[in-house]
């Protein structure tokens, strides 16, 4: 539908005095099909002609310009052009902070996506600064304005994003702390099942576990492997990755009986559900013998 408007609106302004917004307007639309489709690549070629036109009829410094900035850096992070993707999202910020949009949800959310793709870009102190400037905006709004929950879905988003910098650089307990703050603002507004609810259990249970609190960790696992089974099964995929991360933690405190009872459940749902030659099966075999073999010697 969308190409059908678009050729109609070339067709009547190329007839007249050239490139309208409107023709601009709606190579942003078709870029955002493609996007949801996951085709990128003639996403990107729609978007560059948004951002083309839309320059060239409302000036670059338009917040219509800016939007579309800011998708197009998700198109090129998708693609996995992270300088393309980094220079797009400074652009569409350049244009919020010179039309005084600096403090606004939608710079908090572009500041977040700018931080992903600087820390994915190992920049990982500029990351850690953008995304503290876009939890400082979102903050203000929660504790100043009506809190709409896609406003604080968004800060919980900023928080796990915080966290998963301080995780890869080791500092496991301000991740922890991080990834509950996380929570606390999800189960506000989620059900408890929630696919980011269970998500951000999870990392909890990971930064805690790595910052030597295994039995917290487990009592987090045990939790979520009671939600998982309530959501998807007790012979579900998800449910059997929490049996073996639970495993693995047994196996830390030398609770061996307890551990292979874990992963014995998971290689049964691997062996039920996987190639014999997957590596995470044979993974699991391996470590399980080696357990068996260490308690028979014991």
């Amino acid at each position: 539908m969308f190409q059908k408007i678009l050729q109609s609106l070339q067709a009547k302004y190329n007839n007249g005095q050239g490139v309208n917004h409107v023709i601009g307007s709606t190579c942003h639309n078709i870029a955002m099909l493609y996007m949801w489709e996951g085709c990128f690549e003639d996403a990107l070629n729609y978007m560059n002609m948004a951002v083309s036109i839309r320059v060239k009829t409302l000036g670059y410094f338009h917040a219509s310009v800016a939007v579309s900035f800011a998708k197009l850096g998700i198109i090129y992070f998708a693609l996995e052009r992270l300088s393309s993707s980094i220079r797009s999202f400074n652009q569409a910020l350049d244009i919020r902070i010179k039309l005084s949009d600096e403090d606004s949800l939608q710079t908090a959310k572009l500041l977040n996506n700018l931080g992903v793709a600087l820390f994915h870009q190992g920049e990982k102190a500029n990351a850690m600064d953008r995304l503290i400037d876009a939890l400082r905006i979102q903050k203000k709004w929660i504790e100043e304005s009506l809190c709409r929950e896609c406003s604080i879905f968004d800060t919980s988003v900023t928080l796990s994003n915080l966290a998963k910098i301080y995780y890869s650089r080791c500092d496991n307990i301000m991740a922890a702390y991080l990834y509950e703050e996380a929570l606390e603002l999800q189960t506000s507004i989620l059900n408890k099942d929630h696919q980011a609810v269970l998500g951000t259990l999870c990392n909890i249970a990971l930064a805690k576990a790595m910052a030597g609190e295994a039995t917290n960790s487990l009592q987090i696992l045990k939790t979520l492997h009671n939600l998982q089974s309530e959501k998807f099964g007790d012979k579900s995929r998800e449910a059997a990755e929490i049996k073996g991360l639970m495993g693995v933690l047994f196996i830390q405190q030398s609770n061996y009986t307890v551990a292979l009872r874990h992963l014995n459940d998971l290689l049964k749902w691997q062996r039920a559900n996987l190639d014999v030659n997957n590596p995470s099966l044979v993974n699991t075999k391996c470590i399980i013998e080696q357990i068996s073999h260490s308690v028979k010697n014991m």
